[in-house]
């Protein structure tokens, strides 16, 4: 079943959820590991359910009726699932932990999807539940949230149904069973929602996310179980999932959506009297489908941990305290990542993260990613590769949870896949067949499967090659797509808004770029050219003015321009505009928030005249040179956080066989740079995680020596070579 086909299974937390870290160390994340579970998992809670101060987790399992509870050993690790039948009928679909009947034992309380129902299992305190109690609410219901809204002192229900469009309200008893529901109108096919008191008058309202007409609708309540008339508040397309907290530090609650529908978390900061000023909306990953609020770093700033269910990862965005983020960090989890939830797993007194992995109806399961503080960089080495290696990319190629590299070999006609140890050491390269010397690589789910695949420009015949993978790290072969005059360039994005990945590749001999639009079962429309880029040689794709369309960024090396071509949405652009890129003889682009001011921004290498230019954007597809850095002929550059600040840095290889590391300071400059000995003729860098400690890595292609690897141990003072590629996950 294709990802966005699937119905959205997800759950309500009773408040935001949101773990202040204002003593706690800045954190990053350990590699996931991975909890088998039952069938179809939706959603995951978490609590202490058998009196051992342990965090547990519940889990509820879609397709085969019953919740997987695992108890916790305390250090972040978790015993094997045992299953207890919830539902009547299938599709469980959210769970909340909460002591219903004052016992100080934890119950569970469900919701099931088929029946109709939501349920509660009462708890026995070791690990343990009663048999479910089953209270009828509206049709489909797929969200839930627990609170007092009556003031009576008892724990109330209240359940979004989504065929039925409306808000079931149960009111608690204080034993653990609920009166008959009185439903509340909301939007079309509610997903998601959450109880807070968004207008500070001490009577808990709710915010419904409705899917189908792209909003939030916040009805204040009223103290006595009943709530006023929905407000309504546009978010980005097909919203289903969110949380509250206090993003800009003024006191009252702002609210976070994930959107499905344009793959982008919208930010509503709130007034403080129950409504929100216009949706500010950003990039996160494919299908972003569910969204927690700590502090990551221990700032004092709330950030957002986003799980992209098409990427399959989980993606950290840092905050400035003003509702603003920027993304820091991606790590893969499981396949279909669903829901998430954030607790103290191991008793560091930091914020980890537990992921529902929700991959068809096989046997799913959770991934647990445990918080922990940055490293440091460490020296280099070197691994073989084809011959003459100019590019790379880099992904779990076989699936088995490790990042691989495949590198493009322009002397010859050659893909080389290097699978890695995890260690940041790598297998003896296995090649596969491509067209005539390669010289750009770029990774991708192409056929929608589970499996990356890989494409390649060929500079010496013109084409584009197609490497579907078989998810062994193996790929089936090549087939061939005809370019422009020698293509040198290339990214994969979704131009048309079909979900699908569509190509762009840049010609550097006819001055053009060729579009192939993606049909999502490996396959490209016949090439559409756009013409009038003098000499392009390195192209990019974002969203560069913020309208939820993926735009193009074109560097014009004949002339010294940057192009960007915004675009509309159906696979088609408007006309270019051109920005000086700073130098002469513009060879690589990287894109970021370089000066948090949530603009992208774009760092050039600008090869014959010898500069590293830093743009900073105006949000409108323009661009200002704002500082240069000289560096002798830089030629190729990319940007990532390696220092775990929270600013992007900047990282070049030049053909005087170094590589720069320029740390940024957040305001679009850029500190000193730190050199490290490449191989001879470096040609690309790429950035990942090459050896499972979640510091962002660094692999070079030298164009006469291999690829030399650089681990990073976290500051940046002592990178440490070991040989390299180019990433994208």
């Amino acid at each position: 079943m294709a990802r966005a086909e699937r119905s959205r299974l997800v759950v309500l937390l009773l408040l935001p959820i949101v773990l202040a870290a204002a003593q706690v160390q800045a954190s990053e994340f350990v590699s996931a590991a991975t909890y088998p579970v039952g069938q179809g998992p939706s959603s995951v809670a978490t609590g202490d359910i058998n009196g051992d101060t342990f965090n547990d987790l519940v889990v509820t399992n879609g397709f085969d009726v019953t919740i997987s509870v695992l108890l916790g050993k305390g250090h972040g690790t978790f015993r094997p699932a045992v299953n207890y039948v919830a539902c009547d009928f299938g599709f469980p679909t959210s769970v909340l932990l909460y002591d219903l009947n004052g016992d100080g034992k934890l119950d569970v309380v469900i919701t099931c999807s088929v029946s109709d129902q939501a349920g509660v299992m009462l708890g026995n305190g070791d690990g343990s539940f009663k048999q479910p109690t089953h209270f009828p609410v509206g049709s489909s219901p797929s969200a839930e949230a627990l609170g007092d809204v009556n003031g009576d002192g008892k724990t109330d229900l209240l359940v979004a149904n989504r065929y039925s469009n409306d808000v079931s309200v149960l009111l608690g008893k204080g034993d653990g069973t609920f009166g008959v529901a009185a439903n509340v109108s909301a939007g079309i096919h509610p997903s998601f929602v959450i109880l807070a008191d968004f207008n500070a008058d001490g009577k808990l309202d709710f915010a419904v996310v409705n899917s189908g007409d792209g909003n939030v609708a916040v009805l204040l309540g009223k103290g006595n179980g009943t709530f006023d008339t929905a407000k309504n508040f546009s978010v980005g397309s097909l919203p289903v999932f969110a949380a509250a907290g206090d993003l800009n530090h003024d006191g009252k609650l702002d609210l976070v959506t994930a959107n499905q529908g344009d793959d982008t978390v919208s930010v509503l900061l709130g007034n403080g009297d129950g409504s929100f000023q216009g949706a500010r909306s950003f990039n996160a990953g494919l299908y972003p489908s569910a969204i927690a609020i700590p502090d990551s770093n221990a700032d004092g700033n709330l950030d957002l941990a986003v799980v992209n269910n098409g990427n399959d990862t989980t993606s950290i965005f840092l905050g400035d305290g003003t509702g603003r983020f920027r993304r820091s960090a991606d790590y893969q989890v499981g396949l279909y990542p669903d829901f998430l939830c954030l607790a103290d797993l191991n008793g560091d007194d930091r914020p980890d993260i537990v992921v529902v992995n929700n991959y068809n109806d096989s046997i799913g399961s959770v991934s647990v990613l445990l918080a922990r503080k940055a490293g440091q960089f460490r020296a280099a080495r070197n691994f073989r590769a084809g011959s003459r290696p100019y590019s790379a990319a880099v992904g779990d190629f076989n699936a088995d949870g490790k990042l691989d590299m495949a590198v493009a070999n322009q002397g010859g006609r050659t893909v080389s896949i290097l699978t890695g140890k995890a260690d940041g050491t790598f297998r003896n390269p296995v090649n596969f067949r491509v067209g005539n010397n390669p010289d750009a690589i770029v990774a991708g789910r192409i056929n929608q499967d589970a499996a990356l695949d890989l494409v390649t420009a060929n500079q010496s015949d013109d084409t584009i090659s197609v490497l579907l993978g078989n998810g062994d790290g193996t790929f089936k072969k090549a087939t061939t797509y005809s370019a422009g005059r020698f293509p040198t360039s290339l990214v994969l994005a979704d131009f048309n808004g079909d979900k699908k990945l569509d190509l762009a590749v840049t010609n550097a001999f006819d001055n053009s770029i060729s579009l192939l639009l993606g049909n999502g079962d490996g396959t490209f429309g016949t090439a559409t050219t756009l013409t009038g880029f003098p000499g392009p040689t390195s192209v990019a794709s974002a969203d560069f003015n913020s309208d939820g369309k993926m735009d193009l960024l074109v560097a014009n090396g004949a002339n010294g321009t940057l192009s960007v071509l915004l675009g509309k949405g159906d696979g088609t652009f408007e006309s270019p505009l051109d920005s000086p890129s700073g130098g002469d003889d513009p060879n690589s682009i990287a894109v970021g928030d370089l000066n948090g001011d949530g603009k992208l921004d774009v760092a050039v290498a600008n090869y014959n005249s010898g500069l590293l230019s830093v743009l900073l954007g105006h949000g409108n597809g323009t661009f200002q040179v704002t500082n240069n850095y000289s560096i002798t002929a830089p030629f190729y550059v990319v940007a990532a956080d390696f220092n775990a600040d929270g600013k992007l840095d900047i990282a070049v290889v030049g053909l005087n066989e170094t590589m720069s590391v320029f740390l940024g300071k957040g305001d679009g400059s850029l500190k000193s740079p730190a050199a490290y000995m490449t191989g001879q003729s470096p040609t690309s860098i790429s950035v990942g995680d090459l050896n499972s400690d979640h510091n962002m890595d660094c692999a070079v292609t030298n164009y006469y020596g291999g690829v030399t690897i650089f681990l990073n141990t976290g500051h940046v003072v002592n990178m440490r070579r070991v040989s390299a590629v180019t990433v994208l996950f």
